[in-house]
């Protein structure tokens, strides 16, 4: 029993080590320079319900259109999405549609990646809602000549009560991202909210392997190997970008499958040992509350559920107050009981379901 609370406390003081960084970080302020080159990739597949959203966001940034190529890429869609983006392309110059011969995202985002022409490359997805500063703030986020990769969050969009759930928990991994990038350790990034140099173009295109998802870790992964203390987080509230949460609890696991199919072929071992603290830390827990039946030492058993809970509490809710969604935390108390079951079945039905893909 005594692992166990090992792996807990090891658990807590990580967690409000992460959190207090993040507090303690100010937010990026930069001088608003506009003069790069920006190419914004966007893959999509059968998101015409998506595209004329996104699209009026695009051309309502305030970066100078001037410097800016927008790069849609068709991964075999049979959906009028097309034709949405055409009515755009003839308006606007700066926005285009390529088409990929071959399957899957990462063959879209290599396509993009071939067709951009720009200093600064953007990737991000074509079911988000962004900020009209959002490709100043990751301009700007290039002003230190030492960075070459930066990346900021993603936030769902809650409009429900199961919406919310997910909304904590993706606060949450978003949190770990930042705090982690601010210390020097980056764990995590996503793909809908990402940026680099040209002279990453190769770096990312032989980062792209068979494994259907992870264009976004396995690129984090390459380049904290080869250029060590070049990422940045962006800590601008402009860079915030929204999507939407998953509808149902299908595909929600659905998703985390995914998720878990490429944290398992991850060989960084930061990000190893930090998926595995937290996956061990719930099984815990989880071990340590089913004692209760077996023992009359309540006191243990109640004290290390506390710290879990506290610990988690105070790093949700400092995350939350940067995102604006402080508003979650009334239902922390649901998502703290529900999610050591939670992530033990991801992990289990990871191990026997395959994902299904667009």
């Amino acid at each position: 029993m005594i692992v166990f609370y090992l792996i807990i406390f090891i658990y807590c003081f990580s967690i409000l080590y992460f959190a207090v960084s993040f507090s303690i970080t100010k937010n990026d302020t930069y001088s608003k320079k506009q003069d790069k080159t920006v190419s914004i990739l966007i893959p999509f597949k059968n998101e015409a319900h998506n595209l004329k959203s996104l699209l009026n966001n695009l051309i309502n940034q305030s970066y100078p259109k001037e410097n800016l190529e927008i790069i849609f890429i068709d991964d075999n869609s049979t959906d009028a999405g097309n034709e949405i983006i055409k009515k755009f392309t003839q308006k606007y110059q700066y926005i285009k549609c390529v088409f990929s011969k071959e399957q899957g995202k990462k063959n879209a985002l290599k396509l993009g990646v071939q067709q951009s022409t720009a200093e600064i490359i953007i990737h991000t997805d074509a079911d988000v809602s962004l900020n009209k500063n959002w490709v100043n703030s990751i301009v700007n986020s290039f002003s230190d000549e030492k960075t070459l990769l930066s990346f900021g969050s993603v936030v769902f969009e809650h409009n429900s009560f199961f919406a919310k759930l997910q909304s904590l928990e993706l606060i949450s991994l978003s949190g770990i991202a930042a705090s982690t990038a601010m210390i020097k350790h980056p764990i995590l990034i996503s793909g809908a909210n990402l940026a680099y140099r040209k002279q990453l173009k190769q770096t990312f295109v032989e980062s792209i392997n068979n494994i259907a998802s992870g264009d976004d870790m396995f690129f984090l992964e390459k380049v904290k190997k080869e250029y060590p203390n070049s990422i940045k987080y962006i800590k601008d509230t402009n860079n915030i970008v929204k999507t939407n949460a998953e509808k149902n609890i299908k595909s929600l696991i659905n998703q985390r499958i995914r998720w878990a199919g490429k944290t398992k072929k991850m060989k960084d071992i930061e990000i190893i040992l930090t998926g595995l603290l937290s996956f061990l830390s719930n099984i815990s827990i989880v071990i340590i509350s089913i004692s209760y039946v077996y023992s009359n030492n309540i006191f243990f058993i109640l004290s290390a559920v506390i710290i879990k809970f506290f610990t988690e509490f105070i790093a949700l809710f400092i995350y939350s107050k940067h995102f604006n969604q402080q508003e979650l935390i009334a239902l922390f108390p649901i998502l703290f009981f529900i999610y050591p079951i939670y992530i033990i079945s991801i992990a289990s039905f990871s191990l026997f379901l395959k994902p299904k893909w667009k």
